[in-house]
């Protein structure tokens, strides 16, 4: 279970090791009253449940690669996009090479205005059979809200292969220019996958009155390609309708792909035809996403119980 630990500055009360009216690079000053400014971030790396599914069903793999030794970052999403360095960097020690904890204290979080990243990189990134650059949300301002139960989850490179195998890309191709986003709705459980849903941009504030939604576009504002594949039950290729041309919506198994999504944007994802505002239509969590080149990104798209 991840928690969250955090200094948090008001007029008489200072919650943490720095004397009151430091610099406030240890942890703010009283111009940050009411603000947590450094946090401490904990949980378990993980294998994303999709591909631990896979291989449970998939004969003549290469054994999962050993995450122990393996470099996890706590990144602002702003600078880690513009390739600035992590906020925080620490090594992965796991005992069945499968989970591993962590535990990051001292994150700074003054000037992140937009979310936090795990990010998880092999000790050898040459490795044929290895792990992917593995990205996931670690959540936004303000940070006491992150919820303490999500684990960050990564994917082997053969899993990232197993799935440009499918959808019939090279795995470059599948990467994009921008990155890959491998997300999954999925129902009340948190674990099986909710059918029929397509991924749709969100405006507004959840439950307010004014939101709306609108089916994404596979475009962005220059006309630059993206592309959002929809996988069927099994994993085993892109799912498709009776007239075995690809739909836009999700499979029994909730699991879809996004090539370059580019800047992070609030999405949510809708059955075809319900308007978010109507009565009686299914809602999932809303969930700011975008991408980084050469980083597999994960979200999960939860239904909320209505």
């Amino acid at each position: 279970m991840r928690k969250l630990g955090y200094c948090f500055i008001a007029a008489a009360l200072v919650a943490c090791s720095s004397p009151p009216g430091t610099n406030d690079t240890d942890g703010g000053t009283t111009a940050d009253a009411g603000k947590v400014t450094v946090i401490e971030v904990s949980g378990t790396v993980q294998y994303h449940p999709i591909e631990l599914d896979w291989r449970a069903h998939t004969t003549g793999l290469e054994p999962l690669p050993n995450i122990d030794g393996d470099t996890f970052n706590v990144e602002d999403a702003i600078r880690a996009q513009s390739g600035q360095a992590p906020l925080k960097t620490t090594t992965l020690a796991s005992t069945d090479g499968k989970t591993a904890p962590f535990d990051v204290p001292g994150v700074d979080v003054r000037y992140t205005t937009l979310a936090l990243v795990a990010s998880v990189k092999d000790k050898d990134p040459n490795a044929e059979h290895g792990l992917a650059f593995s990205g996931y949300g670690l959540g936004k301002p303000p940070f006491p809200a992150i919820d303490p139960e999500l684990p960050v989850y990564v994917v082997s490179t053969d899993f990232v292969k197993h799935l440009a195998d499918i959808v019939g890309m090279t795995v470059p191709d599948l990467m994009g220019d921008e990155g890959l986003v491998m997300a999954q709705a999925v129902e009340l459980d948190g674990k099986t996958g909710s059918e029929g849903v397509r991924l749709n941009a969100f405006f507004g504030a959840e439950g307010d009155a004014t939101s709306r939604t609108a089916e994404v576009v596979d475009k962005d504002d220059n006309g630059v390609p993206r592309k959002t594949i929809y996988l069927n039950d099994d994993l085993t290729g892109i799912n498709v309708g009776a007239d075995q041309q690809p739909t836009n919506v999700t499979s029994k198994s909730g699991v879809f792909l996004r090539i370059n999504a580019g800047s992070a944007a609030t999405y949510t994802v809708m059955q075809p035809g319900k308007n978010y505002l109507e009565a009686g239509t299914p809602h999932y969590k809303v969930h700011l996403n975008g991408s980084r080149a050469d980083t597999v990104l994960m979200v999960f798209f939860e239904k909320i119980a209505q």
